[in-house]
């Protein structure tokens, strides 16, 4: 019983619609936006210890699975990533509660 969409329902749809600022999708978009501070004044340094590369990845450098997921190509590819983010982030976040939508997220 239960299972990823047992919280759905069309309620709590519009509610994610109408609650802006749901805590996870917040500290989301300022973690993002934090590592690309940090990854543009690192002179590439965090860029190359946090790429996701399957081979070191298998060697024992598991951190690089969840530090990809933050790092960007660019101030466009932040942006694009973070306005998507600030959009739907509280919409799936409501529908599918804060594990849930972390979860998806890191995958």
């Amino acid at each position: 019983r239960g299972g990823f969409f047992s919280g759905f329902s069309i309620r709590n749809l519009f509610a994610g619609m109408f609650n802006p600022n749901p805590p996870i999708s917040f500290i989301l978009v300022v973690a993002n936006i934090a590592f690309f501070v940090f990854q543009s004044l690192s002179n590439g340094r965090l860029t190359s210890i946090g790429i996701r590369d399957n081979d070191l990845v298998l060697a024992g450098q598991g951190h690089r699975l969840w530090t990809s997921v933050f790092l960007h190509g660019g101030f466009m590819h932040l942006l694009i990533n973070t306005l998507t983010l600030k959009t739907y982030g509280p919409i799936v976040e409501t529908m599918f509660g804060g594990i849930r939508f972390v979860t998806v997220y890191f995958l």
